[in-house]
């Protein structure tokens, strides 16, 4: 596995030049963050058990907001695309970043699409309807904002309900949740509409972030997700899963970075 996420990246490097150093080796990559402490952006558990579900058609709303989303983060040229997504202050934080090429980040997409088409027979095309059972639409502040609750797309809770798991995975999969329980946070995303006459939902991110934050935590998770190919779900629901999970992952990782 190293020496494939050595191979992608030292390829990246190459048409990139003397740009960007990135770590060679899993091992070398940040830490993912402790999921027992509600990083920023999110909301602890009793928060939303205290709150209303969002109406249908909001829920909709945002469902294919993300689903946008998350098509544009894994297609290549679309950064600028994926950055129109987040909030105002993010988007005008971020600047002229998103307008840049970054061939480093398009050739990984390019070799996950590869992977994807080899081994589902089809393009990566992600529908809001992938979206639709596996998250929750909360009311939030006022009527401009939500909090969507992104637990459903955890490969590892989405292992207690698959039909092709034995007893023993399923029973791991369980410890696994169970760990820490009592501190366990939820993760979350804020959005706010932007829209005036039509809704606009915008992704709110914690922090100060850069450009340069949110490209290298997407790059990371791409080739995460593409080293995992081999032990893939045959299931193109839970595949389709995976990739809004490790993308939701990446704004999250970006949003914490800048907190340093």
């Amino acid at each position: 596995m190293r020496r494939t996420m050595t191979y992608l990246l030292a390829t990246a490097l190459a048409v990139t030049g003397a740009g960007l150093i990135l770590p060679t080796q899993a091992a070398d990559w940040p830490a993912a963050p402790d999921m027992t402490i509600a990083p920023p952006g999110t909301v602890a558990a009793p928060d939303l058990a205290n709150r209303q579900l969002a109406d249908e058609k909001v829920s909709k709303d945002v469902c294919r907001a993300l689903a946008r989303l998350i098509n544009d983060g894994y297609t290549n040229g679309k950064f600028s695309d994926l950055v129109g997504h987040l909030s105002k202050a993010d988007r005008e934080r971020i600047g002229k970043f998103r307008s840049e090429k970054r061939p480093d980040l398009d050739l990984i997409i390019d070799r996950f699409r590869a992977d994807f088409k080899a081994k589902y027979s089809k393009d990566f095309d992600f529908s809001e309807d992938n979206l639709h059972n596996l998250v929750k639409v909360y009311q939030g502040a006022d009527k401009t904002h939500v909090i969507v609750d992104l637990a459903g797309l955890d490969p590892s809770a989405m292992a207690m309900n698959d039909p092709t798991k034995g007893i023993g995975e399923k029973l791991g999969a369980a410890a696994h949740e169970l760990t820490g329980a009592a501190a366990k946070r939820m993760v979350t995303l804020n959005l706010i509409n932007e829209g005036t006459i039509l809704n606009a939902w915008r992704i709110e991110l914690a922090g100060q972030l850069t450009g340069e934050q949110l490209k290298d935590a997407l790059l990371k998770h791409i080739v995460m997700l593409d080293e995992q190919k081999d032990t893939w779900p045959s299931d193109l629901s839970r595949a389709y899963s995976a990739a809004g999970w490790h993308l939701f992952e990446a704004l999250k990782t970006s949003s914490l970075a800048s907190e340093k």
